[in-house]
């Protein structure tokens, strides 16, 4: 009975994971879903300095905190929503998927809005985002950048991503995990611009635990930004803060 539900287990985590992208932390990949697929996101990024023991490891002072909802109508198509705490923003994304051999593709066409501190209306616009992502590299390397155009701030930003990834080597202690990674990446700053030049490049790393039809992630960032718009934008601390994420497939 055990090997009849180690084996079903087995499939039921293979056939989840085998739809779910290479997801970076907070920078857009390259769908693999199918006609039909839907995926639930929150990402969280505590406020406090991760190595404030008084404020438990930051998480007492606060969040920014996002939830995104995707769905593919047809394989290539994705239609996201998401709304972050921080400014009250509101985003509704399109976008297409393509694959070659040797490099996937997905371009994203964003309409945001969000709030200004002390103006009453709110602010929109379009954020234009174009993903490259390799497929595995030497079974275990993924590559992903983001070029994005703020249509608000009329600037371009760059955003790089690595995961190295593995079968789980920790079986017993990790039961439920089927593929462990650790990611990194990094954004470039918008400069030149009258009052909003941030002093640091965003960046963020950390591991990611796949299992089931869930990835989770938990990492540190010196920004509490939490996708690739708001990144790219740079950040005014190079202190680091505690963040997770949790995607569910469904």
């Amino acid at each position: 009975m055990k090997l009849v539900f180690a084996g079903f287990s087995t499939l039921l985590l293979s056939t989840h994971l085998s739809a779910f992208e290479p997801a970076q932390l907070s920078l857009d990949s390259v769908s693999n879903f199918e006609a039909g697929d839907k995926s639930f996101t929150v990402r969280h990024r505590f406020y406090g300095q991760a190595d404030d023991l008084d404020t438990f490891f930051g998480m007492d002072e606060g969040a920014n905190t996002l939830l995104s909802l995707r769905y593919a109508p047809l394989k290539a198509l994705i239609f996201e929503v998401h709304h972050a705490r921080e400014k009250s923003e509101n985003n509704i994304r399109i976008g297409y998927a393509h694959k070659f051999k040797y490099l996937n593709t997905q371009f994203n066409l964003n309409g945001f809005q969000f709030e200004e501190a002390n103006v009453k209306d709110k602010r929109e616009n379009l954020f234009f985002n174009a993903v490259f992502q390799t497929p595995l590299v030497f079974k275990h390397l993924t590559m992903t950048s983001n070029i994005g155009y703020d249509g608000y701030y009329d600037k371009t930003g760059l955003g790089i991503g690595l995961e190295l990834s593995t079968q789980n080597f920790m079986p017993t202690t990790l039961s439920f995990t089927q593929t462990i990674s650790i990611l990194a990446e990094y954004y470039s700053k918008h400069k030149n611009l009258e009052g909003f030049n941030k002093k640091y490049n965003s960046y963020a790393f950390g591991l990611k635990f796949g299992t089931y039809g869930h990835h989770f992630d938990l990492l540190f960032s010196n920004s509490s930004a939490a996708d690739p718009r708001t990144m790219m934008q740079g950040t005014n601390t190079n202190d680091l803060h505690f963040a997770f994420n949790i995607n569910r497939k469904f």
